[in-house]
């Protein structure tokens, strides 16, 4: 079916709501009984053969109408956000991920837009946490370079998180380090 279907279906719909509605009284005019016995039988069958479609057709409804809804709404948002400007995202961008690297790294993988939009901020870069516990894996140090030369126009931040088991605490030392163009970064 094509879309707009719908509004003429509606109307048909109406129409035989009409129809049923008017059946218990335009029942009682006829005159012998056996006529309208099996009138009634017809029409009871009918009126049930209708419910039952109906009731297919709304729960048909009640599963397709949410789906519809989603594939509305992501359209939309796909549509809209191409619409914005790369800055709006960039502000978005530097308060979501100050100080989270890790929200930095998800959102440079959304797409290829996001990825260069988020390799252009080097702010977005400047902070890296070295932690070290029993339940996090280092950063390796090979990253860490990486993130450190995206950031270079920004200066860096690193915090460095040691956990002491045997004391069941932590420390963490932030370090601002500015960088110029002339700073070397390696890992030796």
């Amino acid at each position: 079916m094509l879309p707009g279907f719908g509004r003429d279906f509606g109307e048909r719909l109406e129409h035989v709501g009409k129809h049923f509605a008017d059946l218990p009284s335009s029942m009682e005019k006829l005159a012998p009984d056996s006529q309208r016995i099996l009138e009634l039988k017809r029409h009871l069958q009918d009126a049930r053969g209708v419910q039952r479609s109906l009731e297919s057709l709304s729960n048909a409804l009640r599963s397709c109408i949410p789906s519809l809804e989603n594939q509305l709404s992501a359209a939309l948002v796909r549509e809209e956000y191409s619409k914005l400007p790369d800055e709006i995202f960039a502000i978005i961008f530097e308060f979501a991920g100050l100080d989270d690297l890790q929200t930095t790294i998800s959102v440079s993988r959304v797409c290829r837009r996001f990825g260069a939009l988020s390799l252009s901020i080097p702010r977005l870069w400047t902070t890296i946490r070295f932690k070290k516990d029993l339940y996090e894996d280092d950063l390796p140090i090979a990253d860490a370079l990486v993130y450190a030369e995206r950031s270079r126009p920004a200066g860096l931040g690193l915090t460095v998180e040691f956990f002491c088991p045997q004391l069941i605490a932590s420390r963490k030392i932030p370090i601002f380090i500015p960088i110029d163009s002339s700073t070397p970064f390696s890992n030796s």
